[in-house]
């Protein structure tokens, strides 16, 4: 009995996902009509042999997380130019099924995580007018596969577990416009990215041997439309000095890597194109004097690091700042003109810190919606709030207060509006 569900919405889909399946079930020969979807990922299948699929059309299939080994040269027979997308990652698989090379108009195909040592030529070569995204890449690859080359139109890599401490500068060709490597040995980028006319995102997660130096070695020359960074769990301790270069670079994270600062000339002057920049999960004790080139920065995210005082001209000249997140610091002293500067700030993040009443600074901001003290320690008394009052009374600058009050747990928004108004000066 093979309990596989079928959904129906624009297309169709059968889910056999998660039902302990050894084999491609019967039921799939039954289903005719239109372009399928179907979901086998999550069970137990070893092999698909030529004709278990039967006559279905396929759209769509996921393979994922099965013991495959091998499957018929001609299993997708009938399906050659209809099926769009394959997934066949964490598997048992030594090399590319030669039926996957006949596969002439899929565009997305998935491998990683298989014993692959080699990416047979032949097969990359019949969907190479085809594959736009290829993710491939385990322990057994040692050394890069050049016959990545033969996939004309391919520009979105994910690579995965990669043995290799260095890629080749031909390694990729000028089509390529994102890339994400995970869970890596590498140590260096070397060339590999230089004089990528149309590259536009780069994302390298788990790669604990890439240095700071590793990352600038030769890298990132003449990519003109490079506008995404992300760096996560690697072992970048500051910015690199890549930025005079990538004029469009507007977003950049940097998530668990153990940066204590960034020198002051990291960005070059007026540095306009940066819209967002997150260093979280690392070591900054202080704001870096770096970040106030960025003149149009509007999202900035410093969580989880070791901040404990924001002062007057941390935030100097960045007046388009629109959202600021200081979660999750050892915060507890913000200068009363720490925001002067930014006028139009929407939200500002103070959950999670140290701070142990509203911060007189927002008394800057012209019209601040979100102030987020949750889990901090505020205080509330008139002795410590009273200045509040004339926000109060303007309703328009009386911002969301997100938060209880640490000495008596009602919530500080209610607090600020109820009872500071009957607050006296001589209170003070």
């Amino acid at each position: 009995m093979y309990l596989c569900s079928t959904l129906h919405y624009v297309g169709s889909s059968v889910d056999c996902s998660h039902k302990g399946l050894s084999a491609v079930p019967p039921i799939l020969n039954n289903i005719t009509g239109k372009k399928w979807y179907i979901d086998l990922s999550y069970n137990n299948i070893i092999s698909i042999p030529d004709g278990t699929l039967g006559a279905i059309s396929i759209s769509g299939l996921l393979l994922q997380y099965n013991k495959l080994t091998s499957m018929g040269d001609n299993v997708f027979k009938g399906n050659e130019d209809t099926i769009l997308s394959l997934y066949l990652h964490f598997n048992n698989l030594t090399e590319i099924p030669t039926a996957v090379g006949k596969l002439t108009n899929m565009f997305e195909l998935s491998v990683y995580g298989n014993p692959i040592r080699n990416l047979n030529t032949e097969t990359l070569s019949g969907m190479s007018e085809s594959l736009l995204t290829f993710s491939f890449g385990s322990s057994s690859l040692q050394s890069w596969p050049h016959t990545l080359t033969s996939l004309a139109r391919a520009s979105w890599f994910n690579v995965y577990g990669i043995p290799l401490e260095t890629l080749p500068g031909d390694a990729f060709s000028d089509q390529l416009y994102i890339l994400n490597i995970t869970d890596s040995n590498l140590k260096s980028l070397s060339n590999t990215l230089n004089n990528k006319p149309r590259f536009d995102e780069l994302d390298l997660k788990n790669i604990p041997n890439l240095t700071t130096e590793g990352l600038s070695e030769g890298g990132f020359k003449n990519l003109t439309k490079f506008r995404t960074l992300s760096i996560i769990n690697c072992s970048i301790d500051t910015l690199p000095h890549i930025f005079d270069d990538l004029i469009y670079l507007g977003d950049v994270t940097l998530t668990g890597n153990p940066i204590r600062d960034i020198a002051d000339d990291t960005f070059p002057h007026n540095f306009t194109s940066m819209y967002r920049l997150t260093i979280s999960d690392s070591l900054l004790e202080k704001i870096p004097v770096a970040i106030t080139r960025m003149t149009k920065l509007m999202d900035l995210f410093f969580t989880n690091n070791r901040i404990t005082t924001i002062h007057d001209t941390d935030f100097h000249g960045m007046t388009g700042l629109y959202n600021l997140h200081l979660s999750g610091n050892p915060l507890s002293n913000i200068s009363d003109n720490a925001f002067k500067s930014q006028r139009e700030l929407s939200s500002l993040y103070l959950d999670n810190t140290f701070m142990t009443t509203v911060p007189k600074a927002i008394k800057s901001i012209r019209r601040l919606y979100t102030l987020n003290l949750d889990n901090a320690r505020v205080e509330c008394s008139c002795e410590s709030l009273v200045w509040m009052k004339d926000l109060v009374h303007d309703t328009k600058r009386t911002p969301n207060i997100v938060g209880n009050c640490f000495n008596t747990g009602k919530p500080i928004y209610d607090y600020v509006i109820n009872d500071v108004p009957h607050c006296q000066e001589n209170e003070i």
